[in-house]
C-alpha cells in the first residue's frame, strides 16, 4: 500500500477545492500512470501550465557505427565541448531503450529545461549546485 506524505498545507481530501488566501488553487496530477500508480498531487498558486516561451527543437543525431564491439577506455576529460547542463551534452552511447550522454557543465542555466518525451538521470561527478523543480529547491553534489 502506498504511504501518504504532505508538505504545507493541503485539502483534507483530494481533488476537491483548495483556497489559499481566499483564492483556488490549481491542482496538478503527476503520475506516470494516472490514478494507477504512485502519484503526487501539487497545488499552485497559479496556474501550473502558463507558457511563456517554446524553445527550438534541436534533433539528436546519433549514427551506428558498423564495428565490432569491444572494450573501450572513454577519455571524456578530453572532450572540450563546455556550456550548460544542457547544451555540453555528447552522447556517447545508445540503444532504443537509453542514451548515455557527458557534460562539461561550467555556466549556469538561464532558463527552465523539461524533457517531455523521456526520463533522465545525471550522475554529478565534480561540483554541486541547485535544480530548481515543481517540488521546491533541491541542492546537489558530488557523487
Amino acid at each position: 500500500m502506498p504511504f501518504y506524505q504532505n508538505r504545507g498545507k493541503i485539502p483534507p481530501k483530494r481533488h476537491i477545492v483548495f483556497k489559499h488566501n481566499n483564492n483556488i488553487c490549481y491542482e496538478e496530477l503527476v503520475s506516470r500512470e494516472g490514478f494507477s500508480s504512485m502519484y503526487s498531487n501539487l497545488y499552485h498558486i497559479n496556474k501550473p501550465t502558463s507558457i511563456k516561451k517554446i524553445g527550438s527543437m534541436d534533433p539528436l543525431v546519433l549514427e551506428n557505427v558498423d564495428k565490432k564491439h569491444q572494450v573501450q577506455h572513454l577519455k571524456t576529460f578530453e572532450l572540450n565541448k563546455k556550456d550548460d547542463a544542457i547544451q555540453s551534452r555528447i552522447p556517447l552511447f545508445y540503444n532504443y531503450d537509453i542514451v548515455i550522454s557527458i557534460a562539461h557543465v561550467n555556466k549556469k542555466m538561464d532558463y527552465f529545461y523539461r524533457n517531455g518525451h523521456y526520463d533522465e538521470l545525471l550522475y554529478v561527478q565534480y561540483g554541486k549546485g541547485v535544480l530548481s523543480t515543481s517540488y521546491g529547491e533541491l541542492c546537489f553534489k558530488d557523487g
